[in-house]
């Protein structure tokens, strides 16, 4: 594995733990700005999941593009546990 490869695959580090799960099932619904001809499309994106609080460590590697990033912490920490993501409009 070359220099770039392995700068590009340890460019960071992470792990967390849950805390708290959140009741319920909440669905999150946004859009994707994709550039199609030259034009900008909104694609329909939909996540629905069971959240949970976590706590979160990361690191960066110090030559890596997040390196900006290396000493801060996670302001917020969630993971989604039984996640359906759809992205486009969904056929039934």
């Amino acid at each position: 594995m070359s220099r770039a490869e392995r700068s590009a695959y340890d460019c960071a580090q992470g792990s967390y733990r849950q805390a708290a799960r959140i009741p319920g099932h909440p669905t999150l619904t946004a859009h994707l700005a994709q550039q199609r001809q030259g034009e900008t499309c909104l694609v329909p994106l939909n996540l629905i999941g069971s959240p949970s609080l976590t706590t979160a460590r990361l690191a960066f590697a110090s030559d890596g593009p997040l390196a900006f990033l290396d000493g801060h912490k996670p302001l917020l920490s969630l993971a989604i546990r039984r996640c359906r993501f759809t992205v486009g409009a969904a056929h039934i």
